[in-house]
């Protein structure tokens, strides 16, 4: 169990960052990667956290921590719609409060203005981690 926690983090970690900083150009204050790397950094350990909270509700409902080892559609559904739901609050909220701004090259969700990348990331990104973690990810960490 411990082991498939550091690895959904290590890999959401990876794959988060990653997709803060394509996506970066897609916002107003956006200077240039090294001068946005910084919030990329930051955003990054927030998105890991989200995706661990996710895993930890999906745990909750199907009332088994490692429901990894025991994958249903139903349980990766309900982790990606957790995850849908969450990102759409964040975004709605911070665009409210105008924490950032898209620039007009943001695709939104259905002419709203929640931008559908960072709506779609956590629960790409949650998924993703999942399966890598699922095919094994973990075995690397048994050699660590």
């Amino acid at each position: 169990m411990k082991k498939t926690f550091v690895a959904i983090i290590l890999v959401s970690f990876v794959l988060n960052l990653v997709w803060e900083n394509l996506e970066a150009p897609l916002y107003q204050s956006y200077q240039g990667f090294w001068s946005h790397f910084p919030l990329c950094l930051l955003g990054t350990f927030g998105d890991v956290a989200a995706i661990v909270i996710g895993y930890i509700v999906v745990g909750l409902v199907r009332k088994r921590a490692n429901w990894l080892s025991n994958l249903k559609f139903g349980s990766l559904a309900v982790f990606f719609l957790f995850e849908l739901v969450l990102a759409y609050l964040v975004e709605w909220y911070a665009l409210s409060q105008k924490f950032w701004i898209y620039t007009s090259s943001m695709p939104d969700l259905f002419s709203t203005r929640i931008g559908l990348l960072p709506l779609l990331q956590l629960g790409v990104i949650g998924i993703t981690s999942v399966f890598i973690v699922k095919i094994g990810f973990k075995r690397i960490l048994d050699y660590l």
